[in-house]
């Protein structure tokens, strides 16, 4: 994708603002000095594979992984199965694992941050995630609250969501790419 403006469900377009393409090289990279001229953000993963195993895909806002700031609730389902987890203490955004192994497995998810740039209030998301992993699919939607009344300048994504800096690469053909929604 290059850039440019895409018509969205929400009101206004979406527009361009990076992307991360994966080598295999590292498990954890950072969208900085994000511009506070977007009413929302989105970033899409597509195509999700990591070369080593781990647990989660876990995004921070602003370097912040304390425990207590981020809150979730979540809805999966796999086959025949299903779960609802939530928790008001977490220190991270959980985006579910990524897939690796099968030359086939892959993961895919949408995260929407409204309210990103207002400085006097926390921020939530919603997460739409897929993936299909050893021959099984599943899927899930998730809601998280972030609860630091600050603007939103870094997004941290790291492949082992619960332990910042351990790494667990991301390989070809992953794609991350953020975009800014509305205007302010």
């Amino acid at each position: 994708m290059g850039a440019g403006t895409w018509p969205t469900h929400v009101k206004g377009t979406m527009e361009y603002i990076a992307k991360y393409v994966a080598d295999g090289s590292t498990g954890e990279f950072e969208f900085t000095a994000i511009p506070q001229t977007y009413r929302s953000l989105r970033i899409v993963m597509s195509q999700g594979k990591r070369v080593g195993s781990g647990t989660n895909v876990g995004i921070w806002f602003n370097g912040d992984s304390t425990s207590g700031n981020y809150g979730y609730a979540s809805m999966y389902g796999s086959g025949t199965n299903s779960n609802y987890t939530y928790s008001r203490n977490s220190g991270t955004i959980s985006m579910g694992d990524c897939p690796t192994g099968n030359a086939a497995d892959s993961q895919m998810w949408i995260c929407d941050i409204a309210n990103y740039s207002n400085a006097s209030a926390g921020t939530m998301c919603q997460v739409w995630q897929g993936a299909n992993q050893q021959g099984g699919n599943n899927t899930g939607l998730m809601g998280f609250g972030y609860s630091v009344a600050s603007a939103i300048t870094t997004i941290e994504i790291n492949s082992n969501g619960y332990n910042p800096g351990l790494l667990y690469n991301y390989d070809t053909p992953t794609v991350f790419t953020l975009f800014g929604i509305g205007s302010v």
